[in-house]
């Protein structure tokens, strides 16, 4: 871990993520919450006694985009380490082990905040709720990171939400560039991308390799001006069941997916996509199949066969 010829280094939040069903009670006690809704640490904590009061069928798993992600390079074979902040408890000390678990190398910073969780609830008539803590995840935003997080060679990963520090997620990219990583961003949310597209598309063009978008995502910076047709970024747009696409300087390339899956709750595909991806990406491969590398591994994360530590 850490020591590969190939390898990802994944900054951004890491969470606890919760995925399952709301029970009555719970979906009582969202009440008329938007989805995603962002609540503080007392009140998840309240939510997370009721799932257990009511015993709902819940998977916990480390998360955040860039847990995601690491779980699914590390079936690929590739070197990947974790960078973000959890808190000083119980459920730090967890997803830390997860991400062991996984075969990824966690670089955890500590917080005197609680480590934050990620909840997917289903709920009755098939929408899905949305509750977010976000505790001690944003703390890698303020964290000094190390020159031996920088390894030639190697992808530089980067949670989109991390826009909302530009001067330090700025410098990152810098010294990753020096250092000779190749730089990719996910978007992470459609609400990133509507509060901080001016920020994502200039960092986009001027620091990336690689940028990852959903078709909501892209819609919103395609709104907002779009890509620049003269920097040399590719903005890979991961359009679920129909594929993936490419757009370089105005040039398109698509790859269609190659099954079609019945979707429950479908939290890291995007991720694992991504992974997929990069790994082909650092063996030189072509576009198109770096494309349908993405989708072979966000497929296997659909099936259910990457580990969920």
């Amino acid at each position: 871990m850490g020591s590969g010829k190939r390898g990802i280094a994944a900054v951004g939040m890491v969470l606890l993520d919760g995925i399952g069903a709301a029970t009555a009670p719970i979906a009582a006690s969202l009440g008329d919450l938007p989805t995603p809704a962002h609540i503080d640490a007392g009140r998840m904590a309240d939510i997370r006694e009721l799932l257990r009061a009511g015993r709902a069928e819940m998977q916990w798993r480390a998360g955040g985009g860039v847990s995601n992600l690491a779980r699914a390079a590390g079936t690929l074979g590739l070197s990947v380490e974790v960078w973000g902040c959890v808190g000083d408890d119980a459920d730090g000390e967890w997803v830390e082990a997860s991400l062991s678990r996984a075969g990824a190398c966690p670089r955890l910073m500590k917080s005197p905040l609680s480590t934050g969780v990620f909840c997917s609830l289903a709920c009755e008539g098939g929408s899905r709720r949305i509750v977010v803590s976000p505790g001690a995840a944003p703390g890698i935003m303020v964290a000094e990171i190390p020159e031996s997080a920088l390894h030639r060679g190697w992808v530089l990963f980067l949670d989109g939400l991390l826009a909302a520090e530009p001067e330090w997620l700025e410098s990152l990219a810098k010294r990753a560039r020096a250092a000779g990583m190749l730089v990719a961003m996910d978007l992470s949310t459609p609400g990133n991308v509507a509060a901080r597209s001016e920020t994502l598309l200039s960092f986009a063009a001027r620091r990336c390799d690689f940028v990852f978008a959903n078709e909501a995502e892209f819609r919103l910076v395609s709104d907002a001006g779009g890509p620049d047709p003269a920097a040399d970024t590719a903005w890979v747009l991961k359009r679920g069941e129909r594929g993936a696409a490419l757009l370089r300087r105005g040039a398109l390339v698509e790859e269609a997916a190659g099954e079609r899956l019945t979707l429950g709750d479908d939290t890291g595909a995007g991720d694992a996509f991504a992974a997929g991806y990069l790994g082909a990406a650092l063996e030189g491969l072509y576009d198109r199949e770096c494309l349908r590398r993405g989708n072979e591994t966000a497929a296997a994360a659909l099936r259910n066969s990457l580990p969920n530590a």
